[in-house]
């Protein structure tokens, strides 16, 4: 067993570690993206299934902050061909926002709709939202900008790269979204 100080040394590095591999993966992908290099790879991908991947990743973090997460309008089989791993990092991005920026004892809902029109083709709708700190509307304006991140009380205590939501964008236009 290390001495206390030594743990949180650890610590420190360990999550410096994830930090940097983070940022380093988040580069590679907007780079794949942008240069048209990022490929889809579609298998079917039910909303049980998306249920599970997100509620496994977000449910933990919100755990630590007491944070209310709800996800509605996945109880159904629908399948639908997907790039799983896309997906759940779009949702991942956004949902590890709202937990960054929502105060403990807070809450967060992923809402999923889906329409199929007559011709068979099926949209889904993805709504997040929190009761966390929000965005001005003059971030909103560059909120998709690759290393953006508003400057707030909030935000100088929390560890991001300022590419999540450019990925999301970029990830959701290959996939014909918006």
């Amino acid at each position: 067993e290390n001495p206390p100080a030594t743990e949180r040394d650890l610590a420190n590095i360990n999550q410096s570690g994830k930090y940097l591999l983070s940022l380093v993966n988040d580069i590679l992908d907007l780079n794949k993206v942008e240069s048209g290099k990022m490929e889809l790879h579609l298998a079917p991908y039910s909303y049980k299934q998306f249920s599970s991947s997100i509620r496994a990743i977000i449910a933990p973090l919100c755990a630590e902050k007491n944070i209310n997460f709800t996800v509605t309008g996945t109880d159904t089989d629908s399948l639908y061909m997907l790039d799983s791993i896309r997906v759940d990092q779009i949702f991942f991005n956004i949902l590890s926002n709202s937990v960054k920026f929502t105060a403990p004892g807070g809450h967060i809902t992923l809402t999923c709709t889906e329409k199929v029109n007559d011709n068979g083709i099926g949209t889904i709708s993805f709504v997040a939202s929190d009761d966390g700190i929000g965005m001005s509307e003059e971030f909103q304006k560059h909120m998709f900008e690759a290393f953006s991140q508003e400057q707030n009380k909030v935000s100088k205590k929390t560890q991001g790269t300022g590419l999540g939501l450019t990925i999301v964008k970029s990830i959701v236009g290959l996939m014909g979204g918006t």
